[in-house]
């Protein structure tokens, strides 16, 4: 097996700029009254198993590394070590709209929206 096959592409860098993220920072309101999130259970057994890890557990359900932040923050946490057990839902975004964000964003060379 190909060792590059085993690695997680972490999407396109934007993502993880200061100034993208401020732009999504200033658009939760939005996306947490967003009639198109995708609400997920949490399984207590797997609140436990990934206890510290939200990311780890994003991967688990396949979302793309460059969405995690966002997730992160739409679900109230400032840290991936917060999530563990006592939360019973996470609200995921709909990835059309955030890179319709994130297409602006990069058309407009990075001007604030």
């Amino acid at each position: 097996m190909d060792i590059y096959s085993l690695t997680i592409d972490n999407g396109e860098d934007v993502f993880y700029t200061k100034g993208f993220m401020d732009v999504l920072e200033s658009h939760l309101n939005y996306f947490r009254s967003n009639l198109n999130l995708r609400v997920i259970e949490i399984q207590p057994k797997k609140a436990d198993i990934y206890n510290g890890d939200l990311f780890g557990y994003l991967n688990e359900l396949n979302i793309s590394p460059q969405y995690h932040w966002l997730v992160m923050r739409i679900n109230n946490y400032y840290c991936n070590s917060e999530f563990g057990p006592g939360k019973k839902y996470l609200q995921i975004p709909n990835n059309g709209e955030l890179e319709q964000i994130r297409s602006v964003y990069t058309a407009t060379g990075n001007i604030y929206l």
